[in-house]
């Protein structure tokens, strides 16, 4: 099997020629992946699907000759660039044709632990069936069963699904249940005119529709989403998009409100001679000024092979500094990456600071050994609590806190009987890690 990381000037292209083609998340769905597991957003995400959380980069395909075996992401350097502390690390097995095992962990408390697992199926033309993800249990030390995604691609379309059902896993009954179904439905041209989706989490069914029109030239120029309830659809957003030369320079969103449809936000897009995005710029509507306002700007470069080189963030705050981050690629062969930096511009240093490093492995070559080590169950209280935390621990030890999406926000050594104040982090769930006395113990806190 030939697997490697997706060229990430190849997403860029794919995603913005066809927008809104059905690979993207139905627009109805996308306000509640906010509220979805990683392990659910991840395998959406790595069947194709552009997810609002995840990098279209960060996928695994087939597009290259080396075979990806791990990854491992390092963060935290000094002024001599010198590796500081793993945060990240992926193993990729293949243990039969078209099948991908991936396995993920998570760099706490001076320990590998385990944090999620994908299997992945594919077909003959490399494209997507099934993903089978598993959450690592802490308590028990082993992988447990979490969500399935099941695709059905259209004919022989590379891009075209006919429908998706994804499930969740009930450990009570020991078997998957139903969570969402989306179906897609196309004209004589072969283009998505309707989506369908059903969500059936929620106990009571939910349907979704949203519908696509097209200009004269074939383009995608519109996207209607209603919500239906006793039968009666509801127009709950609205996008309208413009193009130039079947490029899309300027997407619209509106949202219903009581005095009709209002805006909320517009993304413009703009192209280098050959249509690889190079711009794109990010407003929101202010009401309160009766316009746009520009919040964030991402400039994209490529080396001369048109791949994806460097990609600018700049992140425009009201009344305050601009918060620039620089991400750079190196490829180890044709379109296969081989390392990823990270950097923060630093104001006070006028300078640019590294702050992580990912690194690929192919053909053999393993980062580190994959097996998590051992880890007990850490005692948090109050459990949930609005942030003043106890952690029952019987000698010093360095503790870590880390939310749902992997990152450290919180980190500091505590003294038997001391207490924890996390009162400025978000409401969410979080991972605590304890290191001290050579033992390791970890647990979720939920923060009000």
């Amino acid at each position: 099997m030939k697997t490697t990381v997706l060229f990430p000037a190849f997403f860029l292209a794919l995603s913005l020629n066809s927008l809104f083609a059905q690979k993207q998340l139905p627009p109805s769905l996308r306000p509640q992946a906010a509220n979805w597991t990683y392990t659910l957003v991840k395998s959406l995400h790595d069947a194709g699907f552009d997810m609002p959380t995840l990098p279209a980069h960060e996928g695994v395909g087939s597009r290259g000759v080396l075979q990806l075996d791990s990854t491992k992401l390092f963060y935290g350097y000094d002024q001599a660039d010198v590796d500081s502390l793993p945060l990240f690390r992926s193993i990729y097995q293949y243990p039969q044709p078209r099948v991908t095992v991936e396995t993920h962990y998570q760099f706490i408390a001076g320990n590998w632990e385990g944090l999620s697992r994908f299997t992945n199926t594919n077909d003959d033309q490399d494209r997507r069936l099934e993903s089978v993800a598993e959450s690592f249990d802490v308590a028990s030390e082993t992988f447990e069963p979490s969500t399935k995604i099941n695709l059905f691609p259209r004919g022989d379309s590379p891009e075209f699904l006919d429908s998706v059902f994804i499930y969740g896993w009930e450990p009570t009954g020991s078997d998957w249940t139903p969570l969402y179904s989306i179906y897609h439905h196309f004209d004589a041209q072969d283009r998505l005119v309707e989506t369908i989706a059903e969500v059936v989490a929620t106990g009571a069914p939910l349907l979704y529709i949203d519908r696509y029109a097209y200009d004269d030239q074939g383009d995608n120029k519109r996207i209607e989403s209603f919500a239906v309830s006793d039968g009666v659809e509801r127009l709950v957003e609205r996008k309208d998009l413009v193009y130039v030369d079947h490029l899309p320079i300027e997407m619209t969103i509106w949202l219903s409100a009581d005095t009709g449809m209002v805006p909320s936000s517009r993304t413009n897009y703009a192209y280098t001679v050959s249509g690889l995005l190079r711009r794109q710029m990010n407003f929101e509507w202010k009401a309160e000024n009766n316009n746009w306002r520009l919040f964030q700007t991402t400039d994209f470069f490529y080396d001369m092979a048109q791949r994806l080189s460097g990609k600018e963030k700049i992140f425009i705050p009201v009344n305050a500094w601009d918060q620039r981050e620089y991400t750079t690629y190196a490829y180890v062969d044709g379109d296969q990456l081989r390392l990823e930096w990270v950097l923060n511009w630093d104001h006070d240093l006028f300078d640019w600071i590294l702050t992580t490093k990912k690194l690929y492995y192919y053909n053999g070559l393993v980062s580190v050994d994959p097996e998590p080590g051992a880890v007990g169950q850490l005692l948090l209280s109050p459990n949930p609590s609005t942030g003043l935390l106890r952690i029952q621990m019987e000698e010093a030890a360095d503790v870590q806190v880390f939310n749902s999406a992997g990152q450290l926000v919180a980190s500091r050594q505590l003294q038997s009987g001391e207490g924890l104040d996390l009162t400025q982090l978000p409401a969410g769930l979080y991972r605590v890690a304890a290191l001290g006395g050579g033992r390791r113990a970890v647990g979720n806190w939920v923060k009000q």
